[in-house]
């Protein structure tokens, strides 16, 4: 997760906060929470609303779900995840 963030959020200049939760349940997950403001050398640089889409979104959900699967496979876990929401997936 810290990987993905960082080249998601902080090499884009965007400051992100991650939340953990039901780490050992049946449902672990996480929160990433990023701000609209971009950071430059003097501090915040205004807002900046440009990856803040549903395809953005998206497309940071499916990359995700593969990175994980990937490091599953390497596991040799038989669990995988699915990017889509819980709707979708029933």
């Amino acid at each position: 997760m810290r990987g993905f963030v960082a080249e998601k959020c902080v090499d884009w200049g965007i400051v992100a906060d991650v939340g953990y939760h039901d780490i050992g349940s049946d449902n672990p997950h996480a929160h990433v929470l990023p701000t609209t403001c971009r950071i430059g050398p003097d501090g915040f640089a205004g807002k900046d609303r440009l990856w803040n889409g549903r395809a953005v979104l998206q497309e940071w959900r499916q990359e995700r779900a593969a990175n994980t699967n990937r490091a599953l496979q390497r596991a040799h876990s038989p669990q995988r995840i699915d990017h889509g929401n819980l709707g979708d997936q029933r």
